[in-house]
């Protein structure tokens, strides 16, 4: 309910005569943040979402092709909150875009789980994709990314943000003389992502709060089972 504010918030900073479709790029794993902008969209919000993943792409065979499959393995990458194989809110998403469908999301749920794989039906496919498209980054466009938003405008990405900002630099060649609007999310501090950071050859960019915890003392209690 919080992130639904986040939309609103950029189409009106981006569009504020309320004429244009803001396209808005969203880095995700669980579409959680997605879940969000699509009940904004329907609230009447005049937006599209993209749905930016890393090699971990069960996400982008779902919206693509309908393929709501689990891969044989997880890929471990730069942007460890997307490295998943179950986008719980896919069930969501499914519940919205099919009207409130309960028994239609429940038998989707139900085959998913006792097979790993489900074909999403037609119908409920084309809607979702009048709202939502994806893409994919692996690791070394995360990577790529990460370098150019620096070198460009002296501003560090966390790799999840990367993902989305490499969608629009593979897209940003639009035609000039349409209005469009785009926003990229920026889902994380890059001050949690030291190691990507370093991988880049960038230098992480600590805050001075961050580094006092260096200097804290580290409390713990220790708790047995029972």
């Amino acid at each position: 309910l919080v992130q639904i504010t986040h939309y609103i918030y950029a189409y009106l900073k981006l569009s504020p005569d309320a004429e244009e479709t803001v396209e808005i790029v969203i880095p995700t794993g669980a579409c959680g943040n997605v879940t969000a902008g699509v009940v904004g969209q329907m609230m009447g919000v005049p937006i599209k979402l993209v749905c930016a993943v890393n090699t971990n792409d069960i996400v982008d065979r779902t919206i693509r092709f309908g393929d709501f499959s689990v891969a044989p393995t997880v890929t471990q990458t730069l942007a460890p909150a997307m490295d998943i194989q179950m986008p719980y809110n896919m069930e969501r998403l499914f519940y919205l875009f099919s009207h409130y469908d309960t028994e239609l999301v429940n038998q989707l749920l139900q085959k998913h789980e006792t097979t790993g794989k489900v074909k999403i039906p037609d119908d409920l496919l084309k809607k979702m994709q009048q709202v939502l498209s994806s893409h994919v980054a692996c690791d070394g466009e995360i990577q790529e990314s990460m370098k150019k938003c620096w070198t460009e405008n002296h501003y560090l990405l966390c790799p999840h943000t990367a993902v989305a900002a490499h969608y629009h630099y593979k897209n940003s060649d639009i035609d000039l003389s349409e209005k469009s609007w785009r926003v990229c999310i920026a889902t994380a501090s890059p001050e949690k992502f030291e190691e990507a950071i370093m991988t880049c050859g960038l230098i992480p960019q600590l805050t001075n709060a961050i580094k006092a915890l260096d200097e804290k003392p580290t409390k713990y209690n220790t708790m047995e089972r029972g």
